[in-house]
């Protein structure tokens, strides 16, 4: 499996940290954004959003994040990371809806402003837009925080690819100057995700 992956995606990330945890090989193939190879013809006919992260297994691919992850789970002995039941299985697909559409919009307005618009050259960040955006992150925060104060996982008493998908939101977190120390139980989970070899072996 070939995953057309960005080093400063954080959702590419955690799809290899994934295939670490599951022993799935996945190998990285870093397209270089900021010339454009997104936009080429050959990689638009795979993905026509023109994004990473796209999967490429023989002649069939796939696109979103989330569903990659899925699908690299299911390719490990037993579908590690993916329970079987039903009912499970649709607890994690909750927190794999939420996390996209809750989580990762609500902390990505402030990464805009903290990150993205510095790099991309896209002017100064705005202070009035960071604090406009607060009560949307805190009002999510507390979700996950409220959550794990019940059990050690996201979407169950078991690792499942719901922990990486919602880990990953994560990521840019001191560059975005965000402040998780009131979310006790939320920076615990955190920890034990991230002290795992796998996501420390997914590391760009």
């Amino acid at each position: 499996m070939e995953l057309f992956d960005w080093k400063n995606s954080y959702n590419s990330r955690k799809i290899r940290a994934v295939g670490f945890e599951c022993d799935v090989n996945v190998k990285p193939v870093e397209l270089d954004m900021t010339s454009g190879a997104h936009k080429a013809p050959d990689f638009l006919a795979m993905n026509p959003n023109g994004k990473v992260p796209l999967l490429k297994d023989g002649a069939f691919s796939l696109w979103e994040s989330n569903a990659i992850m899925c699908y690299v789970a299911s390719k490990s002995k037993g579908a590690k990371l993916l329970p079987t039941d039903a009912a499970e299985r649709s607890k994690v697909d909750q927190w794999l809806f939420w996390q996209t559409s809750h989580l990762s919009p609500s902390l990505g307005k402030i990464g805009y402003e903290k990150i993205w618009k510095a790099k991309f050259g896209l002017g100064a960040e705005d202070p009035k837009a960071i604090e406009a955006a607060m009560p949307e992150v805190d009002r999510f925060l507390k979700v996950l925080d409220g959550e794990l104060s019940k059990r050690d996982w996201v979407a169950s008493n078991q690792l499942t690819v719901a922990d990486f998908a919602c880990a990953a939101a994560f990521i840019s977190r001191k560059k975005m100057a965000l402040d998780l120390t009131p979310y006790k139980s939320l920076t615990k989970w955190l920890d034990r995700v991230e002290s795992r070899p796998s996501w420390k072996n997914a590391a760009w």
